[in-house]
C-alpha cells in the first residue's frame, strides 16, 4: 500500500471519527510530493496564534542569518535582537506565500519569538513543505540545507515519558516513528513532516 492509498483511505475515516467522537479537530492539510494537497476544514481557516510553532520559524530565521554571516549559533541571544518578522518577510514569508503575517511584540517592540505568530493551517504547511525539501520551495533554496539537517540531528533528551516528547531538536520535536518530526503548538496545533519512500517507476499503476 502506497502513502497515497493511506491518505485516500485514512481521511474519510478521520472525518467520520471526528464527527462521531466530537474530537474538536479544526482542520487538516496533507502536503504530498507531486500531488495536490489533501485538505479538510471543520471550521474556517483563519489566522490564529500558533504558539510554540513560532519557535520553529525563529529557528529557521537563525539558520538563514547564520548562512548570511549575521550570527553564530553559539552567540548569546541578547547579542542579536533581530526584528524576526521583518527579517523573514523577504527571505521566507513572501517566497512561501505567507503575506503580511502578524507577530505579537514585547514592550521593546521585538517579536516574541517563542509564541505569538499568527498563521493559517495552510501557511504552517508551507514551512513544513520547505523543510521536507531540504530548505527549497519552488526550486529556490530559502533555508540552508545543512541547517535543515541540523534541526533534527542537534538534539537534547528531555527525559519525558511520552516517546514523542523525548527528543528535542533545534525548536522541533522528533517523533517515535516513521522518521517524522514536528512543529508543535499548544492546544493541538501540530505540523508533522514525514518523508515516505517514493515508489519505484512502474511499481504501481
Amino acid at each position: 500500500m502506497t502513502a497515497l492509498d493511506l491518505v485516500r483511505q485514512g481521511v474519510p475515516r478521520l472525518r467520520q471519527a471526528v464527527a462521531e467522537r466530537d474530537l474538536g479537530l479544526e482542520g487538516l492539510h496533507i502536503w504530498r510530493d507531486r500531488h495536490a494537497p489533501v485538505t479538510h476544514r471543520w471550521v474556517s481557516d483563519d489566522r490564529r496564534d500558533v504558539f510554540s510553532i513560532s519557535k520553529t520559524f525563529t529557528s529557521v530565521a537563525v539558520g538563514i542569518a547564520q548562512a548570511e554571516g549575521l550570527l553564530d549559533l553559539d552567540d548569546p541571544v541578547l547579542a542579536h535582537l533581530l526584528d524576526l518578522r521583518d527579517y523573514l518577510m523577504p527571505c521566507l514569508f513572501e517566497p512561501i506565500a505567507i503575506p503580511n503575517p502578524q507577530w505579537h511584540r514585547c514592550p521593546l517592540g521585538f517579536p516574541l519569538g517563542a509564541v505569538g505568530l499568527f498563521l493559517r493551517t495552510e501557511e504552517i504547511a508551507q514551512l513544513g513543505e520547505t523543510l521536507l525539501n531540504n530548505g527549497q520551495f519552488d526550486d529556490r533554496q530559502l533555508v540552508p540545507a545543512d541547517y535543515v539537517q541540523l534541526m533534527t540531528s542537534e538534539t537534547t533528551a528531555t527525559n519525558r515519558p511520552d516517546p514523542d516528547n523525548q527528543t528535542y531538536g533545534l525548536h522541533c520535536w522528533l517523533c517515535s516513528r516513521d522518521g517524522a518530526w514536528r512543529m508543535d503548538g499548544m492546544y493541538g496545533i501540530v505540523d508533522r513532516p514525514v518523508q515516505f519512500p517514493r515508489p519505484r517507476r512502474g511499481a504501481h499503476r
